[in-house]
């Protein structure tokens, strides 16, 4: 039994039958007799020493509560900081390279790899200021930095709510009328104890103007939840209107991908990665909020009352603080585009 992703609450009451889904398993598990055999083997195992096995691909390894002591031997610049490395990594590795300065020139068929093994190289940054250019050239003003912050119920709390849908209850948005402009800043951090998202609706329609593009990090999670929020019963006009701001997204993160890579990113676009290097004064670090986990878990308890009225507010302070930082992060990473061309 599992949850059913398509369920959709439309009651105030689940629809337990509607909400899992049950499926048969009985002809996909293996005899017991495997089981037990698997078991005689993994006591015999827990007696020997301990394996030296190598190390696998990163995704496959990731989550693993070991991969700080399984990694820890690699070097500052392996192979796996390569993005998208795939199975060319289990073949580096058997060819005895883990460290990405000892790939071959144009070894890979992917130009963009390669790229990444001579930044690594060299340990100097590629920098495409022909493409820079024409993307900061491409931007409308005024600029609209946007930045949602969403929690996820496995079951849903909301009506019109799905397992696991993210629900925003907050948004940073920094607006700048010229390259280089003053900085005008709005924020949304939902108060009450109603579902968040249509005062999210109406603060995006208060906030951001008919015109300009909208600058996000990573922009498909903001556009992913424009759609949802379009999916709500709310007036066509409110729907259009959301709708309209899907094409006015421009994406920080895809510049990072394709015209800037820094040694130090170690392969990745990530703004926590991207930051520290083209803006260190700006940091998360310190911060009692200073990720989306803690976003969420800070909102659970302001929405569900557990702190005291003074923990409270010193909550949603640091709250506001932290998604006013991702907001502020993208004005930066524009700033310093400007300096590539």
């Amino acid at each position: 039994m599992h949850l059913n992703s398509q369920y959709i609450k439309t009651t105030d009451e689940i629809d337990i039958k509607e909400l899992f889904v049950l499926e048969d398993l009985t002809l996909d598990l293996k005899p017991c007799l495997d089981i037990e055999e698997t078991l005689k083997q993994m006591e015999l195992l827990a007696k020997e020493e301990e394996p030296k096995l190598g190390i696998m691909a990163k995704t496959k390894c990731n989550n693993c509560e070991f991969f700080d002591y399984c990694w820890a031997d690699l070097p500052k610049f392996s192979i796996y900081s390569i993005p998208r490395l795939g199975l060319a990594g289990n073949k580096l590795r058997d060819e005895g390279i883990l460290d990405s300065r000892q790939v071959s020139p144009n070894y890979f068929s992917s130009e963009t790899k390669n790229r990444w093994v001579e930044v690594f190289k060299t340990g100097k940054p590629y920098v495409n200021s022909g493409a820079i250019s024409t993307w900061l050239n491409n931007l409308k003003y005024p600029l609209y930095y946007f930045d949602f912050e969403t929690i996820n119920f496995a079951i849903p709390y909301f009506k019109n709510s799905r397992p696991y849908e993210h629900i925003a209850f907050q948004f940073s948005l920094h607006i700048q009328k010229e390259p280089h402009g003053a900085l005008e800043h709005k924020e949304f951090l939902f108060e009450g104890k109603e579902d968040p998202r249509y005062a999210c609706i109406e603060a995006i329609k208060k906030y951001i103007g008919p015109v300009g593009s909208i600058i996000a990090h990573y922009a498909t999670f903001e556009k992913d939840r424009i759609k949802d929020l379009s999916k709500m019963p709310i007036p066509q006009e409110d729907k259009d209107f959301l709708l309209s701001l899907i094409n006015r997204f421009e994406d920080t993160c895809e510049v990072f991908s394709r015209y800037y890579f820094h040694p130090d990113f170690k392969g990745s676009a990530s703004i926590k990665k991207v930051l520290p290097v083209v803006c260190p004064k700006l940091t998360y670090e310190g911060m009692k909020v200073a990720n989306g986990g803690d976003a969420m878990a800070a909102f659970m308890l302001l929405y569900f009352d557990k702190l005291p009225a003074d923990k409270a507010k010193e909550l949603r302070k640091n709250l506001l603080a932290y998604c006013c930082l991702d907001t502020l992060a993208m004005v930066k990473l524009i700033d310093f585009l400007y300096t590539c061309v």
